[in-house]
């Protein structure tokens, strides 16, 4: 890109990045995101600068980039990811038992009878080894 035509490129997005800002932050709500799909539109429009000059309605056409770079940003697999300030997670109270008393009863529970074992989960029953 010839300089002139790169000064071109920089005073339009200057004069247009607010507005552009806005428009991806309307589409998904986020700044951040706005900011990221903002950058790869203009990323987008720089590379095809020398070639801008046959368009008809710039602005409308660079609004359209943007659009679609933020619909692209909400296709991603992790801008479905919710990023908190802490853990979702809490522990899971265990009934009161702890993994030392599991392994201490663990030895006794085959001289129950087969008849008696239908409280236990079919999952636990079916993996023990006989």
């Amino acid at each position: 890109m010839r300089a002139e035509q790169e000064h071109d490129y920089i005073e339009y997005v200057r004069s247009r990045i607010p507005r552009l800002h806005h428009v991806a932050y309307l589409v998904l709500g986020d700044a951040h995101r706005a900011d990221d799909a903002v950058q790869n539109a203009l990323t987008v429009l720089y590379r095809r600068w020398p070639r801008m000059s046959e368009v008809d309605n710039l602005d409308a056409y660079v609004r359209t980039m943007v659009v679609r770079a933020c619909l692209a940003e909400r296709r991603r697999p992790w801008s479905a990811v919710l990023l908190r300030d802490s853990a979702p997670d809490r522990p899971v109270d265990g009934g009161g038992e702890t993994v030392d008393d599991r392994l201490a009863i663990r030895p006794h529970r085959d001289c129950v009878p087969r008849t008696c074992t239908a409280t236990r989960a079919p999952s636990t029953a079916a993996a023990r080894p006989r």
